[in-house]
């Protein structure tokens, strides 16, 4: 079992959960949580993934590491996702996201980090223009006004 802390909030609108999904655990990384009044905490014990679904009959999980057409590819594009993230911490990927193209999101970065969904290779290298794009904001390389 593990424990998952769910958080209600029934006053923000869809776009504001990711947003507040992210401080969430910052804070909780940096060991301070606040949250203002009206909002709702609860820590749920939760059986691991697989304990309950195990046998021939389950879902497959996905796999964390890329495969299909552009594989290699998309390994090294997940690859610099996740140096970035361990050299800026969590939450890098917001300027990774407004450094890209209008498909790429924060949660799409995040979930092609951890490979667990499957992206078309098109979006894989949205994702890598945007990291190359930061990357050389980060290194001064370029100016920051730049399009």
């Amino acid at each position: 079992m593990r424990d998952v802390l769910i958080v209600r909030a029934p006053q923000l609108k869809r776009e504001g959960l990711e947003e507040l999904r992210d401080y969430v655990v910052e804070s909780l990384h940096q060991g301070v949580l606040v949250v203002p009044e009206g909002m709702e905490l609860e820590v749920l014990a939760l059986p691991e993934p697989g304990e309950e679904n195990a046998g021939p009959d389950a879902p497959e999980e996905p796999s964390a590491v890329p495969t299909g057409r552009g594989a290699e590819e998309k390994r090294a594009i997940q690859e610099k996702l996740k140096a970035y993230r361990s050299a800026h911490g969590l939450g890098c990927f917001r300027s990774v996201a407004q450094a890209g193209e209008p498909e790429v999101t924060e949660t799409m970065l995040r979930n092609m980090a951890a490979g667990t969904v499957a992206y078309p290779l098109s979006d894989w290298r949205a994702a890598g223009r945007a990291l190359d794009r930061v990357s050389k904001l980060d290194t001064g390389e370029v100016m920051r006004n730049e399009p």
